[in-house]
């Protein structure tokens, strides 16, 4: 399943303020004595666990519409490579990369910076 890894959970939590409970996923550590993690679905549960956002559950919290200031609507799109917003006319954004992880990263950072809602209002 692709998920976050350490550093875009930390890019999510810190960056975008994230809540970790919104997270669908956790690594956590194979053993109080190993610095190595496994991914688990679930909430995290322990402080050392890490949150982790699944690609499913990152869509889930994306605004189903956006509207602009002329009041055009636009809808998410995902396509190989590419994250977009769009309407039959055009495109208002669009994020493309070949790490879909960071494309939502990117996706969300635009999505804040120009005050648009992100679901469960992070």
């Amino acid at each position: 399943m692709i998920s976050t890894n350490k550093e875009q959970a930390k890019k999510l939590i810190d960056g975008l303020n994230f809540d970790p409970e919104t997270a669908d996923m956790r690594w956590e550590r194979d053993s109080m004595m190993s610095d190595s993690m496994s991914l688990v679905v679930g909430k995290p549960e322990l402080s050392s666990d890490i949150p982790s956002w699944s690609v499913d559950r990152l869509i889930k919290l994306l605004p189903d519409e956006i509207t602009d200031d002329n009041g055009d609507t636009y809808t998410p799109v995902f396509g190989k490579n590419v994250i977009l917003y769009f309407n039959s006319k055009k495109s208002l954004c669009s994020f493309h990369g070949t790490d879909m992880i960071e494309m939502f990263i990117d996706c969300f950072t635009w999505l804040k910076e120009n005050n648009f809602d992100i679901e469960g209002d992070f």
